[in-house]
């Protein structure tokens, strides 16, 4: 009892913590940037909130350009800031350059505009607010070590779970699919317009799981409570629908409305046989329970 219980609060947890998450982490580097004093504490938990991103790497990615490029537009533009005008030509010109550089030292899209945006907030908010630059960099860096350890250490984003279950619905669709045309077959319903609609809603459906697969494959070098095994068990049962598919796909193009009523038999026999095979593909090694 006591175990269903700890199994259920863990649940609960890990499907609100992107709430708690928000909530606690933004009031704690709030009284850290406060503590150190800062005059613009909210700057941390703005900078910890963008953090949350739907993957680890995604979050930890952008931790890291958040970081980098705050502190880069600090330096080139902190100690002038005030020397120039808040005007738009100021800022066009301002942004020009220092972009201009950047891209001429080969820096990523994502960094540049980290970069753009620090420029343009101290630009503006050092002639208004004075020590703001060196606020922005502190507490920028204050929020992103925050939200990568909320991130990495409290409940990372389960991408192997969210795979699992997508995998599991497309496995479902595909036998529905395959089900479905078996009983076009055996009714002598067969039509090319409805076989090319359904090849072409599964092949949508094969695109987005291989999308999703792929984004499971890269957020596991950043979660430390997601096995390689077990990425690797859902990774080969993907492969095996996946062949299941292809197979599935080319079987029907042998399909023409002239078959016989036998010839429709026997291939309505054998996609209840793949469709009956499906779920053992899911289970593969023990993949997907």
């Amino acid at each position: 009892m006591q175990t269903r219980a700890a199994q259920n609060g863990v649940t609960f947890l890990e499907q609100t913590a992107v709430v708690w998450k928000t909530a606690l982490g933004s009031a704690i580097v709030w009284e850290l940037a406060r503590l150190t004093g800062s005059k613009h504490p909210y700057l941390a938990p703005l900078t910890f909130i963008l953090c949350l991103q739907a993957s680890v790497g995604q979050s930890l990615r952008y931790a890291l350009y958040r970081s980098v490029g705050t502190v880069i537009g600090v330096v080139m533009i902190g100690l002038f800031a005030k020397s120039i005008p808040v005007t738009a030509w100021a800022l066009a010109i301002t942004l020009l350059l220092s972009t201009a550089v950047l891209k001429a030292c080969r820096a990523s899209d994502p960094l540049i505009h980290q970069v753009a945006l620090s420029i343009l907030f101290v630009l503006y908010f050092e002639n208004h607010s004075s020590g703001y630059a060196w606020d922005r960099a502190k507490d920028t860096l204050i929020g992103a070590v925050a939200g990568a350890m909320f991130v990495v250490f409290l409940f990372p984003p389960n991408t192997l779970r969210k795979t699992e279950q997508t995998l599991r619905k497309f496995a479902q669709r595909f036998i529905d699919t395959v089900n479905v045309i078996a009983d076009e077959l055996e009714q002598g319903l067969l039509r090319s317009e409805d076989l090319q609609l359904q090849v072409n809603v599964l092949l949508d459906d094969t695109a987005q799981m291989t999308e999703s697969l792929k984004t499971m494959r890269q957020g596991r070098l950043f979660n430390i409570y997601v096995s390689n095994r077990e990425v690797d068990h859902v990774t080969q049962a993907w492969h095996q629908i996946r062949k299941a598919c292809v197979h599935f796909v080319a079987l029907i193009d042998s399909f023409t409305e002239t078959m016989t009523e036998d010839e429709r038999n026997v291939w309505r026999d054998r996609l209840r046989s793949l469709a009956s095979e499906i779920p053992t593909l899911l289970s593969i090694n023990g993949s997907i329970q």
